[in-house]
């Protein structure tokens, strides 16, 4: 049985350091000796891994660390293997707000359910060492995660149809976060929710419905296919879904 999160989210503190001061010794070290380190936390939880794609997973998200630690990164956003509450250098901010005392939230993704689903890492997390990925309408903990990194330079979001994803028409290629278990990729989305845009997830069957006459843009919903589509946000205990929407894409 999957745990969830009970309690509201705030999203007022840093996920680059916590309580423990665990992340600031991470941000310290050599590439090497973060390395070293994730190898050891690693190794026992593969170990006691015991559902096949996960295990599949956890063993090619350490590759694709290793490799990122050894030669730098491949192209313009790497997905960096973290546990525990931890964020690699240059993880991307996935909250947009004028606001300057609000501070980042890290995209990161984990697997959940058969796949590899989006979701957030913020103080309210990391300093209790654990990620959040959205899935079945849930805020589900997780502390084995990929955290996205990747220069401003080199992403934009992109404004969707409302309602609707077409990756045909936003006129940009989207970064691809994760998949859900039958293959339909997912893609790292941004929602404007009690006041600010937060990351979370789309993709072009997202099970949802939506109500028109509904005077609000946020609803949670249960779950059946409707030709209305929303991005799937994590904040309050559950995924919320909001009709309008931005997608992260790749600059070039």
């Amino acid at each position: 049985m999957s745990l969830t999160v009970d309690f509201n989210l705030s999203f007022g503190l840093s996920p680059f350091s916590n309580e423990s001061g665990a992340t600031d010794q991470v941000s310290a070290m050599s590439n090497s000796d973060r390395l070293a380190k994730l190898r050891r936390d690693m190794e026992p939880r593969i170990q006691q891994s015991r559902h096949r794609l996960r295990t599949q997973w956890l063993h090619d998200a350490l590759a694709r660390a290793e490799d990122y630690y050894t030669n730098g990164s491949r192209g313009p956003v790497s997905w960096v293997l973290a546990v525990g509450g931890e964020v690699p250098e240059g993880a991307f901010n996935g909250c947009s707000t004028s606001d300057p005392n609000v501070d980042p939230i890290c995209v990161v993704r984990g697997f959940v359910g058969g796949g590899i689903h989006v979701g957030i890492l913020a103080q309210e997390f990391s300093h209790m060492k654990y990620a959040i990925l959205g899935y079945d309408w849930k805020l589900i903990p997780t502390d084995i995660y990929e955290v996205l990194v990747a220069s401003p330079d080199a992403v934009r979001w992109v404004p969707a149809a409302s309602g609707s994803l077409n990756l045909a028409s936003l006129g940009a290629h989207a970064v691809e976060g994760g998949y859900e278990a039958h293959g339909e990729p997912l893609y790292v989305a941004q929602a404007y929710l009690h006041g600010m845009w937060r990351p979370g997830k789309h993709s072009a069957r997202l099970p949802c419905t939506w109500d028109d006459n509904s005077a609000s843009s946020v609803r949670f919903i249960a779950d059946c296919w409707d030709e209305h589509q929303a991005a799937h946000i994590p904040y309050g205990q559950k995924e919320n879904l909001i009709k309008d929407f931005r997608i992260l894409c790749y600059v070039d």
